[in-house]
Formats: C-alpha cells, structure tokens, sequence
C-alpha cells in the first residue's frame, strides 16, 4: 500500500508528464521512428493503420513484393478459400 502523500507525489508527476509540451524536433523525431518502424514492417502497418486483416501467406506475399523489384505471385482459386488459422 501507498500512502497518501506517495500519492499526491505520483499524481503531480503524472500532471507535470501530460501538460509538458514537446517542441518540433522531438515531435519530429517521433514521428520519423514510427515512420521507419511501419516502412521496415509493412504488414503490421497494413493491419494497423490501414485495419486490413491479413492472413499469414499475405503477409508473406505483402512483404516479398516490397522487398522485390519484379514479383510474380500464382495463386488458384483455392487461395481465396484459405481459413485463418489464428
């Protein structure tokens, strides 16, 4: 247990975190990181910000095509009909 002034000492810093106010190059750098992060992991990009669910073999094929200059992907009919395993 906590008492009361450890409390009042946590809430005052967590005040002090959400009222700081980030300049341009922090925020900036911040949005560089995320930038990097998304274009490194293409897929998970696609399943966050774009919110496209994909199952494994499209995440493969997503991440060969970027990472290839020419790609060739052969699929039958029964690729659509692939059940999500998770």
């Amino acid at each position: 247990m906590i008492n009361e002034q450890e409390l009042s000492k946590l809430a005052l810093e967590s005040k002090k975190h959400k009222n700081k106010v980030r300049d341009k190059k922090s925020e900036d750098r911040n949005i560089a990181e995320w930038q990097i992060f998304y274009l490194n992991n293409l897929d998970i990009f696609t399943e966050d910000f774009l919110e496209i669910p994909l199952h494994y073999f499209q995440k493969q094929i997503l991440l060969q095509a970027w990472e290839a200059d020419v790609d060739d992907v052969v699929a039958s009919r029964g690729l659509s009909k692939q059940k999500c395993l998770g």
